[in-house]
């Protein structure tokens, strides 16, 4: 599906992993979820998440949000081996949608490589059709906002507040400022190939909008005034929350190792991992904190941890996860449950208040986006595949999946798979319950991209130029090695700068010899060459 990205460039978005992840096997390579999901041609974008129009958007860190109000939709059921479209009509007729994003489908799979190659999502190997192409001789820029020293003593400062009582744990990160010639577009499908993760994504709409006809909807607040495109690239490893069947779940992340460049260094470094009594206080104390959010938001009693210190093991790293379920409250929205888990307590510390005011005082950038949450609001998916079977055809291209009043269009939804293509009618529950659905992953291992920025080489024959905030960090303790922190989150930022072609560059900032963040100035800047080749 990521395929299409290109063509429907700055009204599209994609998420890699949406719903419950029972019986998709493996060949769903690195989704942990049944279905992916790729929403095209915004109607409208929100600030606030929709109760039940389907919609993808982000709620960033520092409380900006959107959230897009989709007229198209591919959806790939992982379990059935499927891709399906979905139209609701709102912008323009349904069936000549379904029509065109047919041909256009046939068309790609007839013309074009995959964007995204197979991958073995444990060893991370593949067939990577793009290995031999080159970058232009654009140079590249990388500014660190903290220099090693500075980093250092971020940390010391957060331990000493703990040495006081008022933290336990904390996130410190720090931020990296790219300017690139790799388009988002192009740096998407280079960090998947390369770091192939479940809760990967590419959102790419206008912050503003509000079009066609929006009757029978329940409208939100519009967004208004003109907002830039915002472009999110994520191959986030880690789940904030879903929803789903009103079971409410959490899989915060806390422990990491690299991973060795053999079975026996794996081994090792696993149970390393497993073996550190500071890494499981760090899981312990981010549970204990999601339990409590979670009481916020479902039925007392209803909280539970399944699984606790689980090893989940990625391209480039291992990280301990743990995973936390309760019952959703009555009469809890989407909306109300993002605003009492925000921001993630992976992503914060405990006490969470306090550990954001320690955070501010300590990181040299506003986070914005990163580390906020991201992803799918609105129906299971699977209402609009199972046809008859799921209740009144709707046929109007209502997105009310209550059986409010409809709207005007005509919604479709067909079967793409390249052997055919059949059109049936759009189906929705009629059901006056709505149950509230969602899925949102943590923005981590992200590039965010404002393509309005895009800086031209002085040579004319060159393209432009596209500038990039990229995110890394870790969760500090007592126990922190504060040196061995600072690696730690270059070592996490190194996959997303590959791909923007930094990496290279990159590590000269964590090198003794050029290390102008060896010193006590506040960042650094340095320039070089990005990478000629994408052979590793």
């Amino acid at each position: 599906m990521p395929f299409f990205a290109r063509r429907y460039a700055g009204d599209i978005a994609y998420l890699h992993s949406v719903g419950p992840d029972d019986g998709i096997g493996p060949d769903a390579g690195a989704a942990r979820a049944r279905y992916s999901l790729m929403g095209m041609r915004a109607y409208r974008v929100t600030a606030d998440p929709p109760d039940r129009a389907a919609a993808i958007g982000y709620h960033g860190y520092d409380g900006v949000s959107r959230w897009a109000w989709f007229d198209l939709w591919l959806v790939e059921d992982h379990r059935d081996r499927t891709v399906h479209a979905v139209a609701m009509g709102r912008l323009t007729d349904a069936d000549a949608q379904i029509n065109e994003l047919s041909a256009a489908w046939v068309e790609a799979l007839e013309t074009l490589a995959y964007d995204v190659p197979a991958e073995n999502p444990v060893d991370g190997t593949k067939n990577d059709p793009r290995e031999s192409r080159t970058d232009p001789a654009c140079e590249i820029e990388v500014h660190a906002d903290q220099s090693r020293d500075g980093y250092i003593k971020a940390v010391e400062h957060m331990q000493r507040h703990m040495r006081d009582g008022d933290i336990y744990v904390a996130n410190m990160s720090m931020r990296f400022f790219v300017r690139s010639p790799r388009s988002p577009i192009d740096v998407f499908r280079r960090l998947y190939a390369d770091n192939p993760s479940p809760y990967a994504a590419y959102l790419d709409f206008e912050g503003n909008g509000d079009n066609g006809d929006n009757s029978g909807d329940d409208r939100g607040t519009v967004v208004s005034g003109t907002v830039g495109r915002r472009v999110i690239v994520s191959s986030s490893p880690e789940r904030f929350f879903s929803i789903w069947d009103g079971t409410v779940t959490t899989e915060p992340i806390k422990g990491t190792r690299p991973r060795g460049a053999n079975p026996a260094e794996d081994a090792a470094l696993r149970a390393d991992l497993h073996a550190s009594d500071k890494e499981r206080a760090e899981l312990l104390m981010v549970t204990d904190l999601e339990r409590n959010d979670m009481n916020r938001i479902c039925e007392p009693g209803s909280v539970t941890v399944p699984e606790f210190e689980v090893i989940r093991m990625f391209p480039h790293v291992f990280h301990t996860v743990s995973v936390v379920e309760g019952q959703l409250r009555h009469g809890m929205t989407v909306a109300e449950a993002l605003r009492l888990m925000s921001p993630g307590g992976s992503i914060t510390g405990t006490p969470k208040r306090r550990a954001t005011e320690i955070i501010a005082e300590c990181e040299r950038s506003p986070r914005d986006v990163y580390t906020g949450s991201q992803g799918y609001v609105g129906t299971d998916p699977g209402e609009w595949l199972r046809g008859e079977a799921a209740g009144k055809s709707a046929g109007n291209g209502s997105d009310d999946c209550a059986g409010n009043e409809p709207g005007n269009g005509s919604g479709r939804e067909t079967d793409i798979r390249p052997s055919h293509t059949v059109m049936h009618t759009v189906t929705r529950s009629d059901s006056a319950e709505v149950r509230p659905v969602c899925d949102l992953s943590i923005i981590i291992r992200a590039a965010i991209c404002e393509p309005d920025t895009v800086k031209e080489c002085d040579d004319s024959d060159r393209p432009g130029r596209f500038d990039y905030m990229v995110g890394a960090g870790g969760g500090v303790t007592l126990d922190s090695d504060p040196a061995a922190e600072y690696d730690e989150a270059v070592h996490k930022a190194r996959a997303v700068l590959d791909a923007l072609g930094a990496a290279a560059v990159a590590d000269t900032l964590g090198t003794g010899a050029t290390d102008e963040l060896g010193t006590d100035a506040d960042s650094t800047t340095v320039s070089g060459t990005g990478d000629k080749s994408d052979d590793k």
